[in-house]
Order: structure tokens, then C-alpha cells, then sequence
């Protein structure tokens, strides 16, 4: 099983990247090894841990934290999905998602 790990989001930003030790985005143009699934740099010091224990990070805040909801990155996803060999299950989910009903199709 591929180990994928979350990373929170530093400061003011809102956006949960996504790692895999090792993993490289692309064979060109890869920024360093502190890059993150989606080819973006992150910071040395970054907390991350594995991604099922940050599935609760995108719930919204409660009052007392001092930052606006984080979303999913969504490339990060995108890699993640493919790694995990998850890529025709996932196509077929969005289509069946968003697939018409029988009375909406076109004739």
C-alpha cells in the first residue's frame, strides 16, 4: 500500500498538499525533493501526517482557530488517485456522478 501523507497548511494558507516519499510529479522540470504531489515547493519544517488521520483538517473551523476552512489541492489529488491505482474507479464514479437522467437525455 502506498503510504500517502497530508500536509498542513502553513500560516495564512488554505490549501492541504499531499506527499508521497519518493514520488516524483513529473520526470521533467521537478522542483526538489520538498516538492509535494502537484510539483509545488514546501517548507523543510512542513507537519504532515498520513493522510487518514487529516481527513477531519476540512471540516470548517471552530471560532477559536484563526483560519478560514482548508480545501484539498485538488493536482495533489489528481497524483494521488493515480498512485493508488485509482484512476479508472475514480473516472467511473465522476461519470456516474454526472451522468443524466434517462428523462434529461438527449434523444
Amino acid at each position: 500500500m502506498t503510504e500517502i501523507f497530508a500536509v498542513r497548511p502553513p500560516g495564512t494558507s488554505t490549501v492541504i498538499h499531499l506527499e508521497i516519499p519518493g514520488y516524483k510529479p513529473s520526470s521533467a522540470r521537478t522542483r526538489s525533493t520538498e516538492a509535494v504531489l502537484c510539483n509545488a515547493f514546501v517548507r523543510r519544517d512542513r507537519n504532515r501526517v498520513l493522510l487518514a488521520d487529516a481527513l477531519a483538517w476540512t471540516a470548517p473551523p471552530a471560532p477559536s482557530e484563526p483560519h478560514e476552512q482548508w480545501r484539498w489541492c485538488r493536482p495533489c489529488l489528481g497524483h494521488a488517485v493515480d498512485a493508488a491505482g485509482l484512476a479508472e474507479a475514480t473516472v467511473r464514479a465522476v461519470a456516474a456522478a454526472t451522468d443524466p437522467p434517462d428523462s434529461e437525455a438527449a434523444p
